[in-house]
């Protein structure tokens, strides 16, 4: 070889150069360790200090499903409440079968379809009635328990980070109608 001289022999420098790669593996792992307890005390700092922020980071970091998860341990909902889930609240355009859109579709019309506030359910369209609400929720699906009208079931489906659409189950029928955001 050109001349080049070990002044270790090749099994020294074969073993330095192993031990080296396996130190600095080793501090990497420690590095991440590191990081990984640090980024878990930030969020539950934000947690106890700022639920509305933790809930929003929570959603664009780990996807809307951790979202529901999380909002849950915060917000008791096995106890009918008068306050909708924010992610409910607003008008829903329904239709009586799924649409493969994007996140961002916006309904041509809104005449057929529900609105959602705190305490209060109002259909309009082919069903009508505006009726006050208390709502319950387990895992995605959220309970409206409308005075005067049989409990409606209402599924969250969100993908990625975001709410995509929602599946309300007519209780006499069983037939499920579709809702898009109305904005």
């Amino acid at each position: 070889m050109l001349g080049l001289k070990y002044p270790l022999g090749r099994k020294q420098f074969l073993a330095l150069g192993i031990t080296a790669t396996v130190v600095l593996m080793a501090g990497y792992i420690m590095l991440l360790n590191h990081e990984e307890r640090a980024m878990s005390d930030y969020y539950e700092k934000l947690r106890q200090t700022s639920p509305d922020v933790y809930l929003s980071k929570i959603m664009q970091a780990r996807g809307f499903r951790s979202y529901i998860d999380e909002y849950l341990d915060i917000h008791d909902y096995s106890q009918p409440q008068k306050t909708v889930p924010p992610f409910l609240l607003g008008r829903w355009a329904l239709f009586d079968k799924y649409k493969n859109v994007s996140d961002d579709f916006l309904p041509d019309s809104c005449l057929n379809g529900v609105e959602i506030e705190d305490g209060r359910v109002k259909f309009f369209g082919k069903t009508t009635g505006d009726y006050p609400a208390k709502y319950t929720m387990q895992g995605n699906t959220v309970t409206l328990q409308l005075d005067g009208a049989p409990a409606t079931d209402v599924d969250v489906v969100g993908y990625g980070s975001h709410l995509h659409h929602i599946e309300m189950h007519a209780p006499e029928s069983g037939q499920v109608l579709y809702g898009y955001m109305c904005r």
